[in-house]
């Protein structure tokens, strides 16, 4: 890569990191928290990221990011709650927190081939297809 090209580059990632320590900064005046809170935030947005981005890449019913914060917290709390249990007894507990039943089901799944794909057009076969 050509010297001016990494200048370039390099510009454009301290604009970039300029503005999420601008949005870190804002967050933290209107957002209570923990000073351990706070430190995973400054770590997290130090590293690149938005405060509005979390690292188990979760989104919400309306495809947005759930922010940092809100994640880490209910990590926390799992992880407080699982902290004096065995690691098959902290499995059971995550699966069972994410709504993962480990329980035989009373029928089996509906296989692809017995759906009626024939009332489908459009756009929902576009979503389907990932057309």
């Amino acid at each position: 890569m050509k010297p001016e090209r990494i200048s370039e580059y390099m510009r454009k990632e301290q604009e970039y990191q300029a503005l999420l320590d601008e949005e870190l900064k804002e967050y933290l005046k209107e957002t209570k928290m923990t000073p351990k809170e706070r430190k995973a935030l400054r770590e997290w947005v130090t590293t690149g990221h938005s405060v509005h981005e979390n690292n188990a890449i979760a989104v919400c019913e309306g495809g947005y990011p759930i922010d940092f914060l809100d994640i880490y917290r209910e990590e926390e709390e799992l992880r407080q709650a699982t902290k004096d249990m065995s690691p098959e007894d902290a499995r059971k507990y995550m699966m069972d927190y994410y709504g993962y039943s480990e329980e035989p089901r009373d029928h089996e799944p509906e296989p692809m081939d017995d759906i009626d794909f024939s009332k489908l057009k459009g756009k929902d076969l576009d979503f389907i297809f990932g057309n």
